[in-house]
């Protein structure tokens, strides 16, 4: 089932014991660039046998929650941010089966739109159309792995950004909570 719902509940939810090793670590290409660096969110995480896993995929703005989650939940989930951004969908297409690992999660929190409404040339990189086909394709993927999904919806557009613009998060997060409605029931 997917569930959408703000971030932060992740911290209240009850999730089923699930143990096992995280497979993938921090790219080189990815821990040599400073800003990311500087974000705690790509620390390795030394799991606690016996507690559920917790995955977060998202766009750059999950490099900066994912620290305050992986508090939140101290002692109750081991949390993981995968070890990129993951962009846009078509990004996260290319990409996926390589960030879910064994795929043993307990719960996979989910977000991408900033990416996809980026404009280059007039022109969104991500069709509103290809982002809700993307969508579907990454929910479904997503639930192969038996974890419940979390949604976050798309954030608002950043200060001063150049090439997005707040009408479009909104058409686009419409879309998502329409694509998800079609995987599966939302609350």
């Amino acid at each position: 089932m997917l569930r959408i719902v703000p971030l932060f509940c992740l911290a209240v939810l009850s999730l089923d014991t699930v143990m096992a090793q995280n497979k993938w670590k921090v790219p080189e290409d990815v821990a040599s660039i400073p800003t990311y660096v500087k974000v705690p969110a790509f620390q390795q995480v030394t799991a606690i046998p016996g507690l559920p896993r917790v995955l977060i995929v998202g766009d750059s703005i999950s490099m900066y929650y994912s620290a305050q989650v992986r508090e939140l939940l101290r002692g109750k989930a081991n949390v993981y941010l995968i070890p990129d951004n993951a962009r846009s969908t078509l990004y996260g297409l290319k990409n996926i089966d390589a960030w879910l690992g064994d795929g043993n999660w307990a719960v996979i929190h989910l977000n991408w739109g900033l990416h996809d409404i980026a404009t280059w040339d007039g022109h969104p990189q991500v069709s509103i159309t290809d982002y809700e086909a993307n969508l579907q394709q990454l929910v479904k993927k997503l639930k192969e792995t038996g974890a419940r999904l979390i949604w976050g919806s798309t954030t608002p557009v950043p200060a001063g950004s150049k090439n997005r613009e707040e009408r479009d998060v909104l058409a686009y997060n419409a879309a998502a909570k329409k694509s998800y409605g079609r995987e599966s029931h939302s609350h």
